[in-house]
């Protein structure tokens, strides 16, 4: 069976067992997470806010291309840039400003051009971070992937298909933006406890790399008992966690997604500042 926690999220290095947290920022126009107000480089490891949280937390962040603007950009606006300092910033380059470039290579983040046009900018960054987990005897990573929901649909589901190209290399992959989580179950026994100070319980299994023929779930609000689940057929969304664990066996890959709670107006929104 395969586990899977976010209470880690809480307190991310109160625990050996705590997983290797990276993080990457893609180049999303509608955003997708806030850095809050008065932001410190002593506050934001315990903030509320998802990206700052994680942000914070990461042993290795990583800015897809333009992503490093969005970055500068929203970090600007708040009197943050010293605080967010990416890595790594990987792509063709095609989006990223001279200015922004200029103000992170005087940070000390190796900037990484990479032309293959037979691969996209999250691509890219998967393949680096993967690398750079082959050189060190630790533990694989766990990815958070920022502006990955949202935005235009075909990107969106290209996303989506790296959690299924990149599954076997890391810990775990999650994509997230300001409001959901969606993460990969291969077709197995899934055991997952949710963390609900991040989350509020809403959640959904979609089975989007095609019919998943037997789907058994416990601890839902409307469990499933092996029921088949399809387009075009039973789709469970807007179900609820009701149980401190859900348990779910799932004959074919499907994913798992989860709402987060929002946080509260002391954080910028991506509707105060539109992307520039």
């Amino acid at each position: 069976m395969q586990r899977y926690s976010t209470q880690y999220w809480s307190q991310p290095h109160s625990s050996q067992s705590h997983p290797r947290i990276a993080v990457i920022l893609l180049n999303n126009k509608d955003f997708g997470w806030k850095i809050p107000r008065n932001v410190s480089a002593q506050l934001h490891q315990s903030s509320r806010e998802i990206f700052c949280h994680m942000w914070s937390n990461a042993q290795v962040t990583i800015c897809a291309d333009g992503g490093a603007n969005c970055l500068y950009d929203r970090a600007v606006r708040v009197e943050a840039e010293s605080t967010f300092i990416p890595k790594y910033i990987k792509g063709d380059l095609d989006s990223l400003r001279p200015d922004v470039q200029s103000y992170y290579e005087q940070q000390g983040t190796e900037i990484i051009q990479d032309l293959d046009q037979d691969s996209n900018d999250l691509d890219k960054c998967l393949n680096l971070l993967y690398e750079k987990q082959q050189t060190k005897s630790a533990k694989r990573y766990a990815v958070f992937i920022f502006g990955g929901m949202g935005g235009r649909f075909d990107q969106e589901m290209q996303n989506i298909n790296c959690l299924f190209r990149y599954h076997s290399k890391f810990q775990e992959m999650c994509l997230i933006s300001e409001a959901t989580t969606a993460r990969l179950l291969l077709g197995g026994s899934h055991e997952i406890e949710p963390n609900l100070e991040f989350e509020t319980g809403v959640c959904g299994i979609i089975p989007l790399g095609g019919m998943c023929r037997k789907l058994t779930t416990e601890g839902l609000q409307w469990d499933l008992n092996e029921q088949s689940s399809r387009f075009g057929e039973l789709v469970s969304t807007s179900n609820f966690i009701k149980q401190k664990r859900v348990l779910i066996r799932n004959s074919d890959p499907v994913i798992w997604t989860t709402e987060l709670r929002v946080t509260d107006t002391a954080t910028e929104s991506a509707a105060t500042y539109p992307f520039i």
